[in-house]
């Protein structure tokens, strides 16, 4: 049977979108590749005001607890444990004082939230539980939870979460005139949450509104610019891979294409050691080889197979088996990624065009990755013909002739952080 000679059967419309949006599994792979280019950032961890305020945020709740000895908040039928408390509570502070203070509070997690609970509450309570939270599961979501690893990676943090340096993040925020007062009144108003009964303050009762919104302002980001960029790696006298990418990052940031541009122009830089061009070089051969293994899988979407298209796609894959193997073995990958990568070897292990493809559906996407998440698989065949499981996938039109670039690897969170920066440096 030719690959030409499969057979569709229309979609299941009782049958959902999968609540991956990865159905291959290439994520934890390009992701990996593009953090040995540009760490510290990812795809929800981008400007400089936020990495601003979890470092300001953490510092007031580290600062407090110093000395103050173990507590836990409870009020008979809940309880939390004083830092994640305190932590609860300073974001919701912060979310509060932002919305109120500010008519510019864009990249503010859990403005919508906030702006709800004040037309609903016009004076809220404020405590530190799971539902006082503006945002559900708020410690990991929300802007201490986003930036701790990056704030980690960078040495901002110790590996526990906690301010490695405070002293150093202390003398920042006392050099900011915005922010004067703000410490004393976190910590009175942390104060009056251990005695109320319930653990719950009214915002009314905290008097640093004013200072916890300018934590989002100008002069905050201001004074944090200098340590952001030197423990980022991206200070002007670095010459870290980070900062390559960096200086050549042209704002505004103009999407896919954009991220081409800049690693391929640096594959071609005579300015990287040995080490630095590989990791651009291994970003510029994952991005081929990912980018047609997914137009292979898109293609069964469109309502027939391009036999020619498809043989010269997998064609280019096996030209880059090499390139496959050599990436499996790169140092540093999670056990995973290199198990997705030696699943790809073996689907070009088939003896045919047709083999692949059907490998590629069969033993990749459906016993390697939608078993193993305990997904539904989102097509399969049935004999000779294709089965579309998952209507909700909308793949480009055409994809096999669309194998430009179409991942990003953290360029638009270095582009978002860089256009902050040079807002106020």
């Amino acid at each position: 049977m030719s690959i030409a000679s499969f057979k569709f059967t229309a979609a299941d419309p009782d049958l959902t979108a999968s609540a991956s949006r990865d159905p291959l599994g290439l994520e934890i792979i390009w992701t990996q590749f593009g953090q040995r280019v540009i760490p510290h950032f990812s795809t929800i961890s981008t400007g400089a005001t936020n990495f601003g305020v979890s470092l300001t945020l953490t510092w007031l709740v580290d600062t407090y607890l110093q000395g103050q000895g173990e507590f836990v908040f409870t009020d008979g039928e809940r309880w939390r444990a004083a830092r994640d408390g305190l932590l609860v509570a300073a974001e919701t502070l912060h979310i509060l004082s932002s919305v109120t203070v500010l008519d510019d509070y864009s990249l503010l997690l859990g403005s919508y939230k906030g702006k709800g609970r004040l037309s609903n509450e016009p004076d809220p309570m404020v405590g530190p539980f799971e539902s006082d939270a503006l945002l559900t599961r708020q410690l990991s979501l929300g802007v201490n939870g986003r930036y701790r690893q990056p704030l980690t990676s960078m040495g901002l943090l110790n590996d526990r979460g906690w301010v490695d340096s405070p002293d150093e993040i202390g003398s920042i925020v006392a050099e900011c005139s915005q922010l004067e007062g703000l410490r004393d009144s976190v910590f009175s108003f942390f104060d009056a949450m251990r005695e109320a009964n319930d653990h719950r303050v009214a915002l009314s009762e905290f008097g640093g509104v004013e200072q916890m919104a300018a934590v989002r302002g100008q002069q905050a980001r201001r004074s944090f610019a200098p340590v952001l960029l030197d423990n980022a790696g991206i200070s002007p006298e670095s010459d870290e891979l980070i900062a390559h990418v960096y200086r050549n990052l042209e704002l505004p940031y103009r999407g896919a294409e954009h991220a081409r541009d800049i690693f391929y122009g640096l594959a071609e830089s005579d300015d990287l050691d040995e080490d630095q061009l590989r990791r651009v070089q291994d970003v510029c051969r994952v991005e081929e080889i990912l980018l047609r293994f997914q137009a292979l899988f898109d293609q069964l979407w469109t309502g027939g197979i391009d036999q020619l298209a498809s043989r010269r796609v997998i064609e280019q894959l096996q030209e880059r088996s090499g390139a496959l193997q050599a990436l499996m073995h790169r140092p540093g990958l999670s056990n995973i990624a290199r198990q997705r990568l030696r699943g790809l070897i073996r689907v070009l292990e088939a003896s045919s065009a047709e083999d692949v493809v059907r490998r590629l559906v069969r033993e990749y996407h459906r016993d390697s990755i939608a078993d193993y998440r305990g997904n539904a698989e989102w097509v399969t065949f049935e004999g000779d013909r294709v089965v579309i499981l998952n209507n909700g996938h909308s793949p480009p039109e055409d994809p096999l002739e669309h194998l430009d670039w179409s991942r990003t690897y953290y360029v638009p969170a270095l582009g978002t952080f860089k256009t902050e920066i040079q807002e106020v440096v």
